[in-house]
């Protein structure tokens, strides 16, 4: 064991909940035992302790620290301890908020494709006062398609975390994310039959702190925050061209999500990696026969509560309801 800094390179806080928080950690070294010591005071004073992870090869040195036992709608700051010494370097002290545990008013920034990593965007975020930082995909344009895992972890190293501007956003606000086609396995990449497909869910559950997934080979998933229920489809390892955009077991859990929301009086967030809207065949506007089954589903349902962030449109745009399908407008709702 080292009794010398193991140096921080990156932290991203996420799967916030009024209780319950996750990390994960980038560390300049390997670690058997990693933890995070979270204070409300920025000095750490007075710090809770996680329980510990481990940084190695294995997860290219990367720690998944959840911690619970948090105080709702309360302002955290952290450090992370590597084989017995804590990085308390300023630089590299995170912080997040936790929710309220019910309604409560709040922030949060969302975008997508992410084609230039370093734009100022990402500074103007952190003026906003947000919670956390909604990605609707295309988190990255490297399009890894490959079996060799180095191919899909690199590009959240290079093109994510490692982004001076970027890391301060994940630094110091939650983070929130599925992928669409470039940051899974490539342009217009639909389904699960490439080299790659594995080795992106992995290196996704390593390297982006998430909400409880159905699966070991999903990555959709869904939350409350305050009154408002987001769920995160994923569209693109789960999709078969032609025939669904969801695929079976995650299109009856929308639905289910939906119901539950519907009962609980909670207003909706759907985030779609790809346009609703759109007319597209690399959009729903390939899937039109499964759009038609969703739409009437939300008119038979009553789900009248409902929003849609769409990404993977390069522009941005709201539509309140008036260009909807029928009218041949791929305009974004966002």
């Amino acid at each position: 064991t080292s009794n010398c800094q193991n140096e921080v390179l990156w932290t991203v806080a996420g799967a916030l909940q009024p209780n319950s928080v996750q990390l994960r950690v980038k560390l300049s070294q390997p670690a058997d035992s990693v933890r995070a010591l979270v204070s409300t005071s920025n000095d750490l004073t007075q710090a809770i302790y996680s329980s510990y992870s481990f940084a190695d090869t294995s997860n290219n040195q990367v720690a998944a620290i959840s911690l619970t036992g948090l105080q709702p709608n309360t302002k955290y700051y952290y450090a992370i301890e590597a084989n017995g010494v804590a990085d308390t370097s300023a630089d590299d002290i995170g912080e997040f908020r936790t929710p309220e545990n019910g309604p409560f008013s709040y922030n949060f920034v969302t975008g997508s494709c992410n084609r230039r990593p370093e734009t100022p965007t990402y500074a103007d975020f952190l003026n906003y006062d947000a919670h956390f930082y909604l990605n609707m995909g295309d988190l990255h344009y490297d399009d890894p398609c490959d079996q060799d895992i180095f191919y899909h972890r690199d590009p959240y190293e290079t093109r994510v975390f490692n982004q001076p501007l970027q890391a301060e956003v994940y630094r110091k606000m939650g983070f929130a994310y599925i992928w669409d086609d470039h940051d899974y396995c490539g342009n217009d990449a639909n389904g699960s039959r490439f080299p790659g497909t594995i080795p992106a869910r992995r290196a996704y559950r390593e390297y982006i702190p998430h909400y409880p997934l159905q699966n070991d080979s999903s990555i959709y998933q869904a939350f409350d925050y305050g009154r408002v229920r987001f769920i995160m489809t994923e569209l693109r390892s789960e999709r078969l061209a032609g025939t669904t955009t969801m695929g079976a077991a995650q299109k009856q859990w929308f639905k289910n999500q939906l119901l539950d929301a519907r009962d609980r009086k909670m207003l909706i967030c759907w985030v779609s990696s790809y346009s609703w809207y759109g007319i597209l065949a690399d959009n729903w506007g390939g899937e039109t026969a499964e759009r038609r089954e969703l739409s009437e589903f939300f008119r038979d349902s009553a789900i009248a509560n409902m929003f849609i962030l769409n990404g993977d449109a390069h522009m941005a745009a709201i539509d309140d309801g008036r260009n909807e399908i029928g009218r041949a407008s791929c305009r974004e709702r966002v």
